[in-house]
C-alpha cells in the first residue's frame, strides 16, 4: 500500500519484495555460520536494531532504490530473527515438547503479532499514511531494550534441559 501511494508500479513494488526474499534467503545459507559466532540474545538485540533503521528509513525515504536497499534490511528482521527464535525454542523445549513451542511462537508471534499489526495499520492508515513506519521503529526500540534483558536470562536460564544439556549453554569467548 506504502509503495503503491508513493506511485511505485506493480513490477517495482515486486522487485521490491524479490530484494527482500533474496536478502532473507542469503542469511539462511550463513545462519549455523552466524549462530556459532554470536550468542542468540546478540542476534536477536542485532535483529531489533536492524528494525529500529528499516522502519525508520522506511518512513524517511521515497525513492525507489533507496526503499528497495532498506528492504533488503529485511534479511536481519526476519530471517535472523526467525532462526535465531527456532533455534532457542529447540534448546528451551525438550524433544517431545518442541512443537509446543513452535506452535506458541507462531501464535503468539505471527498470529497474534500480526493481527494486532495490521489492525492499527488498518485503523491508522489513511490518518498517519507512512509516517507509522516511525511507530513502528519506536515499538522496535522498546523491543530492543527488552531483548537486552534477554542477555541476562540467557546466563541463568539453566532449568530446561535438552538432551541432558542446559538450555542456554555458555558459549565459547568467541562469540559476541
Amino acid at each position: 500500500i506504502y509503495l503503491a501511494d508513493l506511485g511505485f508500479k506493480e513490477s517495482g513494488i515486486g522487485i521490491h519484495w524479490a530484494v527482500a526474499a533474496a536478502a532473507e534467503l542469503i542469511v539462511f545459507m550463513f545462519v549455523s555460520r552466524i549462530m556459532s559466532r554470536f550468542r542468540l540474545a546478540t542476534l536477536i538485540s542485532f535483529s531489533c536494531v536492524a528494525a529500529v533503521v528499516r522502519w525508520y528509513l522506511t518512513g524517511t525515504f521515497t525513492s525507489f532504490g533507496l526503499l528497495t536497499a532498506v528492504q533488503s534490511l529485511h534479511a536481519f528482521t526476519f530471517g535472523l530473527f526467525h532462526a535465531t527464535c527456532l533455534t532457542m525454542l529447540h534448546r528451551i523445549f525438550p524433544a517431545g515438547s518442541r512443537s509446543i513451542g513452535q506452535s506458541l511462537y507462531t501464535t503468539l508471534g505471527n498470529g497474534v503479532g500480526n493481527f494486532t499489526g495490521i489492525m492499527f495499520a488498518g485503523i491508522f492508515w489513511d490518518q498517519y499514511g507512512g509516517k507509522l513506519f516511525y511507530a513502528s521503529s519506536a515499538i522496535m526500540i522498546v523491543a530492543f531494550v527488552l531483548s537486552l534483558l534477554l542477555r541476562s536470562w540467557e546466563k541463568v536460564m539453566v532449568v530446561a534441559v535438552v538432551d541432558q544439556q542446559p538450555a542456554f549453554q555458555d558459549r565459547p569467548e568467541k562469540q559476541i
